[in-house]
């Protein structure tokens, strides 16, 4: 008796597999890019590859009364796999559960042809498949429509598994629609990134003002032609790429400006209500911190006018780390909003109110094995310091052998 026996399954529809006597698991190989240090500094790695698809063989049995109906099931075995993708669930002697494998593509069943098979009517053959080389038990939900208030983050510590998963991930606003989202992964968790304006350190013409549509309840609002400083300390940031978001408007009709001193470009707008706009993209901390040195951000705001009423405001500052995956969507039309945005992992896809849509996304499904999931959203009208949202989050955990 063979040690396991095996089926294929897509959706409901199911074609058992009469096992042979030996199974070989698909090969996991990994792309790696590993930087080397001098003096004390110790090689790091830098980036890791998994998951390119590969070669999977399947010992199977063909049995039948006569060798017309052993072609007819080849060609039933051949027929189904073109179908396209499905899963090849393995269940080894005494397993609690089947064994799965995502099947991407597979070769025709080509039995020899032997004795047996001319005489008795039965022949081993191998079914070669192109399979995720990952072993992935059911899906898992870790968050279920969670409350947040971004932004924010999840917790995604529960995670299991051998090797980072995709993440299937579903936010829908409550009440008020979502005009922009941000999700970003930050394995270390250490989730203080966010810099309230009204916590920073201003130069000369800015004052911390109440301010009702701001985060905190109170804002920085700059009231000058020249650019004003802020700093913020990234010594302790994670090294990597980060995607800089503030949080800023103008009042009384005339145009803000923010900048910072690790991007390029000068940040102009002119809209009344606090929206979230992208200063760039830069490397922090910007250079290495030995002995407990520091290593600022500067961030710089100001008007088209010095007056008073017509103040450059900043609610908040967000260095967010993307050098672990970064997902975003932001409509250029200021009005647009959505009830819902959800990422699938399998095909990729985004949906934006339940429809694909890809017009506005950057970025792509997100990988985690634990840390934390960072989450920044902003409402069209600009005037709700936070932003109320139900967050579901689902994985398939990443085995390399049976489970």
């Amino acid at each position: 008796m063979a040690p396991f026996s095996a089926l294929l399954r897509r959706g409901a529809t199911t074609y058992p597999l009469t096992a042979g006597s030996s199974f070989a698991f698909p090969n996991l190989e990994a792309d790696i890019s590993i930087v080397g240090g001098t003096g004390a500094a110790a090689p790091r790695l830098v980036s890791e590859s998994m998951g390119t698809p590969t070669m999977l063989t399947v010992p199977i049995m063909i049995q039948e009364a006569s060798q017309a109906l052993m072609r007819a099931e080849v060609d039933a075995i051949d027929a189904y796999l073109r179908l396209g993708e499905c899963t090849l669930e393995v269940t080894f002697t005494d397993a609690a559960a089947a064994t799965i494998w995502t099947v991407y593509h597979a070769q025709p069943v080509q039995p020899p042809f032997t004795p047996s098979a001319d005489l008795a009517h039965w022949v081993e053959a191998s079914l070669t498949l192109v399979v995720s080389p990952f072993v992935t038990p059911a899906s898992v939900t870790l968050h279920n429509a969670v409350a947040v208030t971004a932004p924010s983050s999840l917790d995604l510590s529960a995670m299991t598994g051998n090797y980072k998963s995709p993440l299937n991930i579903e936010y829908a606003a409550t009440p008020t629609d979502v005009h922009s989202l941000y999700l970003a992964m930050d394995p270390t968790s250490l989730n203080a990134y966010l810099s309230d304006g009204k916590d920073l350190t201003w130069g000369a013409g800015e004052t911390d003002t109440a301010d009702a549509a701001a985060r905190t309840g109170s804002a920085a609002y700059v009231r000058s032609l020249t650019p004003v400083a802020a700093s913020i300390e990234t010594s302790t940031y994670p090294e990597g790429p980060y995607l800089i978001l503030a949080r800023v408007k103008v009042k009384n009709g005339k145009t803000g400006y923010v900048t910072t001193d690790k991007t390029v470009d000068v940040i102009s707008f002119t809209r009344a209500t606090f929206h979230i706009v992208e200063l760039g993209r830069c490397y922090l901390p910007s250079r290495k911190v030995r002995g407990g040195g520091s290593a600022p951000l500067v961030v710089s705001a100001y008007g088209s006018s010095a007056s008073a009423g017509d103040e450059c405001c900043v609610d908040w500052v967000y260095p967010l780390p993307i050098g672990n995956g970064v997902f975003s969507y932001h409509p250029d039309t200021a009005t647009v909003d959505a009830t819902s945005i959800g990422r699938d992992a399998d095909s990729g896809i985004t949906y934006v109110d339940n429809v694909a849509n890809e017009q506005d996304v950057e970025g792509g499904t997100l990988m985690a094995l634990g840390g934390t999931l960072l989450i920044v959203a902003e409402s069209a009208a600009g005037t709700d310091p936070t932003h109320a949202a139900n967050v579901t989050v689902t994985y398939e955990p990443r085995f390399g052998w049976m489970r």
